[in-house]
């Protein structure tokens, strides 16, 4: 018994004529849609990303109690008017949190066209701050829509050289009246304040 001869088709030649087929498809596309005679490159369609949401961040290094202070710039660049609120939140760090938020002045406004407002920004250091940690606030600032800005606070101990000065009498010195007697001259370290200093009369 002879085996049947089955006319089958190589997976190769069959992937070749899907792609002839899939060819003359587009190719048929391509007549009927405007403009899509054009090259894959030329006529891809040109994106924009987003800018972020936060466009600047404001930093400070300080110490323990010491308060710092900056400002944002805000532009109006749309066509109309608008106008402007700002709110801020309180600072924290990873591990800890404070009730200290900025204070934004002014936080409300209007702006015409092309016109523009300093805001400024200062924070009260305090005890709720621990040395060490960097702290983040954001001030978002709403207008047309949401923008907002960073801030940035790193907090250092007290490191402030100190110089300890003891002040009282006068002080005196002794010394020999002269090398072949036995007396002594006691005489004034310094001039008292507020007096003119005495000239010293010529040796004879």
């Amino acid at each position: 018994m002879e085996a049947c001869n089955q006319n089958s088709m190589a997976p190769g030649a069959l992937l070749d004529l899907y792609r002839s087929a899939f060819d003359a498809y587009l190719r048929w596309w391509s007549v009927l849609l405007p403009g899509s005679g054009c090259a894959p490159g030329p006529c891809t369609i040109p994106e924009t990303q987003c800018p972020p949401r936060c466009e600047c961040t404001l930093e400070w290094d300080t110490c323990e109690g010491k308060p710092v202070a900056g400002t944002l710039d805000i532009h109006n660049t749309g066509h109309g008017a608008a106008k402007f609120t700002l709110r801020a939140g309180a600072f924290r760090a990873d591990c800890a949190a404070t009730e200290v938020m900025p204070q934004l002045e002014p936080a409300s406004f209007e702006l015409a066209p092309g016109a523009h407002q300093v805001v400024r920004i200062s924070v009260k250091v305090d005890g709720s701050f621990e040395p060490g940690r960097e702290y983040q606030s954001t001030v978002t600032i709403a207008g047309r829509y949401e923008d907002c800005a960073q801030l940035r606070l790193r907090v250092h101990r007290v490191r402030t050289p100190c110089c300890v000065i003891d002040h009282g009498e006068i002080p005196r010195r002794i010394r020999a009246h002269n090398w072949f007697d036995h007396f002594q001259c006691e005489q004034l370290c310094f001039e008292p304040a507020g007096q003119l200093r005495q000239p010293v009369p010529p040796h004879r």
